[in-house]
């Protein structure tokens, strides 16, 4: 039975860990500063074993590997970009050098597969087309070099006997942990978690003019489909997302939906427009198509607070 081991059980990871866990994969999981009440409560609904874990200590991770026997390795972690400020040295080292040494190790120790969790933020936020994996790459933010360092990295290791998936993903949101999410994440969880308490009050937006959201659900389904669906070539990139923005006023009409009484006032519109992903290829390679668009998303994302 093939086993998968997830580094990381933030909002990304915890989802991972459930899909895998619902595919009959087995399933562990280590965070370095896990949390079990979270983890019981949106992650998998079978057992599965949550450890810590320090990935910028190589000994550990090596220890992690030889105690689970991994076949495939989900890196779901790294430092967001709400909490790199202007530290690049501490993003290269956790989001690029970390990343490094995961995918050598997964490589040492006889894992089969590597499934990396990258992001839309490694593309041009300027191009005025739909973002392509095979784009010339140009991100503007440390967040986003970091990313594409530690793509850099992987892409060196990635061998017949270590097939590697990179997956670009659109901003996701769903139930994160106290204290802990991207920029857009927390936005539409305390956006949710104020709805379910009653606590119906003017709502500011600042948002760009155009975005693409990415349900978790969705996230955690590729990388299933990842695990399943193993493809040919060492190594494979795959955009994930909707394939679609959402202006401000489909963001609204979302929000909106959620409850009809929330009052909502557009602090600051924003100009720029960020081109889709482009989905096709994570279609044709692994069966890819998101299920949630925002409004179906949102509505889930209560549910899941009420389970």
């Amino acid at each position: 039975m093939t086993s998968c081991l997830v580094l990381g059980a933030g909002l990304v990871g915890t989802y991972a860990a459930r899909a895998l866990a619902d595919e009959a994969y087995v399933v562990a999981a280590y965070d370095v500063n896990p949390r079990p009440g979270y983890f019981q409560r949106f992650g998998p609904r079978q057992a599965v074993e949550l450890r810590p874990l320090d990935i910028l200590d190589q000994n550990a991770i090596y220890r992690a590997f030889k105690n689970f026997g991994p076949d495939v390795v989900i890196n779901a972690t790294g430092l967001l970009a709400s909490t790199i400020g202007d530290d690049e040295q501490r993003a290269i080292a956790v989001n690029a050098e970390a990343a490094r040494d995961i995918a050598h190790i997964s490589a040492e120790l006889g894992a089969r597969k590597l499934i990396h969790i990258s992001s839309l933020a490694v593309y041009d936020p300027t191009t005025q087309r739909p973002h392509e994996e095979t784009d010339l790459l140009k991100p503007k933010s440390i967040y986003g070099r970091s990313k594409l360092m530690a793509e850099q990295y992987i892409r060196e290791i990635a061998s017949p006997n270590l097939q590697v998936t990179i997956l670009r993903s659109a901003g996701v949101y769903g139930p994160i942990p106290y204290t802990s999410g991207s920029r857009t994440a927390t936005f539409f969880d305390s956006l949710v978690c104020s709805q379910l308490s009653n606590d119906i009050l003017p709502i500011q937006i600042s948002i760009d003019a155009l975005e693409e959201f990415l349900y978790i659900k969705d996230l955690a389904k590729s990388i299933a489909l990842s695990v399943k669906n193993p493809g040919t070539d060492p190594i494979r990139i795959l955009n994930v997302g909707t394939g679609s923005v959402e202006d401000i006023t489909e963001v609204i009409s979302a929000i909106q939906s959620l409850n009809s009484k929330i009052r909502i006032e557009v602090q600051d519109k924003g100009s720029s427009i960020r081109m889709p992903l482009n989905v096709e290829k994570s279609k044709v390679s692994i069966g890819f198509m998101a299920e949630y668009n925002l409004q179906s998303g949102l509505v889930d994302h209560a549910r899941e607070y009420q389970r």
